[in-house]
């Protein structure tokens, strides 16, 4: 992947992980992904969230759509 900042918090007791994800695309813009995993308490696994949109060069944003999040989960 692209440019990928992380950082661990801290959800009422429940360790958690954000990663700040930046991709180029091919029209000079970027595509800025927030994925966010939260730790179970009671079971095994993880919680998952994102969000996410473009910016392109003329600085104009879109959202990004749910089925483009399939590459991040």
């Amino acid at each position: 992947m692209g440019s990928q900042a992380t950082e661990r918090v801290l959800v009422e007791s429940r360790e958690g992980t954000i990663a700040y994800i930046v991709l180029p695309l091919p029209s000079g813009g970027i595509q800025f992904v927030v994925q966010g995993f939260l730790e179970h308490h009671l079971m095994p696994g993880k919680s998952v969230a994102l969000d996410g949109f473009y910016k392109y060069s003329d600085e104009t944003v879109s959202e990004m759509k749910g089925d483009e999040f399939w590459d991040f989960s």
